[in-house]
Parts: structure tokens; sequence; C-alpha cells
């Protein structure tokens, strides 16, 4: 009796769970302004893919706590010119960007949330203050 129990608590969580991840988004976008539009109607859990191209002159900030950002493929989004990021959210993962032969007023890549994971990134010939910044503020 107790394992049927056992078994059918099992399956009830499962469905919740799928429920769960059934009603995360992916936005696709091209350029800042979707950027903007895909951030404003993300909830945690989606994930924002910058389609791949080379983008001159993006200044964004990533602002919505939880969600992925992340290049369509891996070193295939690449931001010249000023383009820079600053990313004052928690829990992002940030992931797969290159930002090649630019010049950026300040930082390329401020961070100044928490508990965010940036991974996958390539900073080459760009005259910045830093390429990367952690303040203060921005934990884990």
């Amino acid at each position: 009796m107790k394992k049927n129990l056992f078994v059918f608590c099992l399956v009830v969580l499962n469905l919740f769970s799928l429920n769960a991840r059934a009603k995360t988004s992916v936005y696709t976008i091209k350029s800042l302004a979707e950027y903007q539009s895909a951030e404003t109607k993300a909830i945690a859990g989606d994930t924002i893919l910058w389609a791949s191209g080379t983008y001159h002159d993006v200044v964004w900030v990533v602002a919505k706590d939880g969600i992925s950002v992340k290049a369509e493929r891996p070193g295939a989004v690449i931001f010249s010119g000023s383009s820079k990021v600053e990313i004052k959210a928690n829990g992002t993962i940030f992931s797969g960007f290159q930002f090649i032969g630019g010049k950026a007023d300040g930082d390329v890549c401020k961070i100044s949330g928490s508990h965010n994971v940036v991974e996958q990134l390539n900073v080459s010939e760009y005259h910045s203050n830093y390429y990367f910044n952690i303040a203060a503020s921005g934990r884990h």
C-alpha cells in the first residue's frame, strides 16, 4: 500500500514538473529593440537568443532576474563598435558572445547583479576601461 502511494506521489510530482517546464519561452531576436521587447515579456526561466550575426554599437542592460541570454550558436554572435553590456539582474545566464574590434566607453561587460553565470565569452581587440568588471554589489 505504501509503495503504491509513493509511486503515485512521484507521478504527480513529475506531472507538475513537466507542466512548469512547458511554460518557459524562447525568444530569438536580431536587434536591441527586439531584445528590450523580449526582456519585457520574459519571465524567470525563459531564454533570449541573439540570432547569429554581427551587431554594431549595441549598448544594453540585462535587467530581468532569472533569464538566460545566449548566442544562438556560441561564438556566432559578434558585437563590435561601441557595444557593451551591463548585467544588473540576478540569477542570469549570459553565454556565447564575442566582442571584437571595438571601443567602448567604460567596461565591455559590467556585472552588478548576483548569482549570475557568465560563460563562453571572448573579448578581443577592444579598447575599454575593463573587459569584465564585477561591481562590489555583485556576488557569486
